[in-house]
């Protein structure tokens, strides 16, 4: 399943698509939304839906000490990264401070399993159960 972040108005931006080969690590880079925003969240979710919230919630936090500016003049680096052993790390980071702040998922504590990645796209196919 692929793997993103929730962006304003509710979306889903996908970071790492689906089926990606581990190990592997991409980064996007984001602007600030809002006049004189000082802190962004970085909510992480697993799954296909162009709506966040109906996708897998994996973790979030709060990346701090952003520089108050006009929206979309301060831009916020994400990279995810999943490793061998499968966990995935997000690190957000404030390119004109360098302040940055991360989460760490594991596997088998948040994100679907296999087998329940399975049952949800044979659930989707037309016809299925």
């Amino acid at each position: 399943m692929s793997l993103g972040i929730e962006v304003y108005g509710g979306g889903f931006s996908v970071i790492i698509p689906k089926n990606t080969k581990i190990p592997i690590k991409f980064k996007e880079q984001y602007r600030t939304a809002h006049n004189n925003q000082t802190s962004v969240q970085i909510t992480v979710y697993q799954g296909e839906a162009d709506v966040a919230k109906d996708n897998n919630w994996l973790g979030e936090f709060l990346l701090n000490n952003i520089p108050p500016e006009d929206a979309g003049k301060e831009k916020i680096d994400v990279t995810m990264e999943i490793n061998m052993q499968g966990v995935l790390h997000v690190t957000a980071v404030c390119t004109s401070t360098g302040d940055k702040d991360s989460i760490k998922v594991i596997e088998y504590k948040r994100r679907m399993g296999k087998d329940q990645i399975k049952r949800i796209l044979d659930e989707a196919r037309p016809g299925g159960a």
